[in-house]
């Protein structure tokens, strides 16, 4: 399982070096959009499938294939666009009532609709952690801002911006490397799971290390041959939102 990961890693950071050196860009970008597809049905799996989560069996058994990649579709949050807790809140109802009817009346008396909104509120990425936040007030976060608008600025030879592909292969690469690092993780014998918030937010730590140097790497080429010009301490700010996203999507709350 960990080498299939590690593969997919390979192969994103191949993809992105083709798409950034202007060689086969479309083959490029469409490989960052299926990793994300990747990411997104493993991170469901691990949640699903886990021996120690706390999902019910009648959930689990309810959620096939099909189902999965329906609820993946569902949740998707499109890139772009900064998104309130509010509209992240009324997204969340909206994916639950419309599963609830996909699987139909007799299906969804079964279902605990408290656990099934719990699912639905971890399963949508939270992309907007990576997206312009016009409310910020902290310096890092207003540094990377100001990377995503100067990326904005700049096209790819298929059309779609520097920032539509920062944001991709971060959210793909965090997952995927997260998923990595936390189905190897015991401390204490404990699984990633059962660890307290705390210890799962040190245990991410690596996770946080390798996506940061990976992206960086890459962004480094995307200055020099779009001829960017970055931000001052664009690195603590690139780890510091990676950091925030996967807080957000693996810590327990």
């Amino acid at each position: 399982m960990v080498g299939k990961k590690i593969v997919c890693i390979l192969l994103l950071g191949s993809a992105c070096t083709l798409f950034l050196n202007g060689q086969q860009p479309q083959v490029a970008v469409e490989t960052i959009e299926a990793r994300n597809k990747v990411a997104d049905r493993a991170f469901l799996e691990w949640r699903v499938r886990s021996p120690h989560s706390s999902i019910s069996a009648a959930l689990r058994e309810l959620l096939t294939p099909d189902l999965s990649s329906y609820l993946i579709q569902e949740s998707a949050l499109s890139f772009g666009t900064y998104i309130s807790p509010k509209q992240l809140n009324e997204k969340a109802v909206s994916v639950m009532n419309n599963f609830l009817k996909k699987i139909g009346p007799d299906a969804a008396k079964k279902v605990k609709k408290g656990e099934l909104r719990k699912l639905i509120n971890e399963l949508i990425k939270p992309e907007y952690v990576f997206e312009l936040d016009e409310q910020s007030t902290y310096r890092l976060d207003r540094i990377y801002n100001e990377m995503l608008e100067r990326l904005a600025e700049r096209r790819t030879p298929v059309g779609t911006t520097l920032k539509e592909w920062a944001l991709r292969f971060l959210v793909a690469e965090s997952v995927i490397i997260a998923l990595s690092v936390v189905e190897r993780i015991e401390i204490g014998n404990k699984q990633f799971n059962l660890l307290t918030p705390r210890d799962q937010e040190k245990a991410l730590e690596a996770a946080v290390g390798l996506v940061a140097n990976r992206f960086i790497t890459n962004l480094e080429t995307v200055r020099k041959t779009y001829q960017v010009v970055l931000p001052d301490r664009i690195d603590d700010a690139i780890r510091y939102k990676i950091r925030l996203f996967l807080s957000e999507k693996f810590v327990a709350r």
